[in-house]
């Protein structure tokens, strides 16, 4: 894509799974991804660490059926802040998402533009930090909601300080000309 290298996910079976992954976040999440879809009808899961139990859920970067986008980080208060995309976006069209989770905030950007959890979670808490698999094309615990479209990055880093979620959209533009 792009004259970039790509992995392509053809929605049915196709996955990356770790069998463990220790995100360590250290009191904040960064997640950056750079995708394209061929559908935008359904559920789709880029990346996630996630279970359906609560307490080890920890995140999801996902494109849900009504064609937004949707990061998820679970916060050890249990709370679940969703920076949804306002926009929605259309096949064929390279994406750059971004976001960052820390205690006391929330924001995601999706091609340049900010957004901010739509569901008015308490952030006043730490992302979880539970050691489990993270999978890249479906849902890391079920398989579920296959990616259809391709990957070029993915990327998730924690510190004791969050990163600007602007400036990693910004820097990832600058290589991609996504936006």
């Amino acid at each position: 894509m792009n004259g970039k290298p790509a992995v392509e996910f053809d929605g049915s079976n196709d996955t990356l799974l770790t069998s463990a992954f220790a995100p360590n976040p250290n009191g904040s999440y960064n997640i950056a991804a750079v995708h394209e879809h061929n559908a935008v009808n359904v559920g789709q899961q880029l990346g996630s660490s996630w279970s359906g139990t609560q307490a080890t859920q920890n995140f999801q970067c996902l494109m849900m059926s009504n064609a937004k986008l949707r990061f998820a980080v679970r916060y050890n208060n249990n709370a679940l802040p969703r920076p949804d995309s306002a926009a929605t976006f259309s096949t064929g069209v390279q994406i750059i998402s971004t976001a960052t989770f820390a205690h006391g905030s929330c924001e995601a950007f999706y091609n340049g533009t900010n957004e901010l959890d739509k569901f008015s979670q308490n952030v006043s808490a730490h992302p979880n930090n539970n050691s489990r698999a993270m999978a890249l094309g479906t849902r890391s615990d079920n398989g579920a909601a296959p990616l259809q479209g391709t990957l070029q990055e993915f990327i998730v880093f924690s510190n004791s300080t969050a990163h600007d979620a602007e400036d990693l959209s910004d820097e990832l533009n600058e290589y991609y000309g996504a936006f």
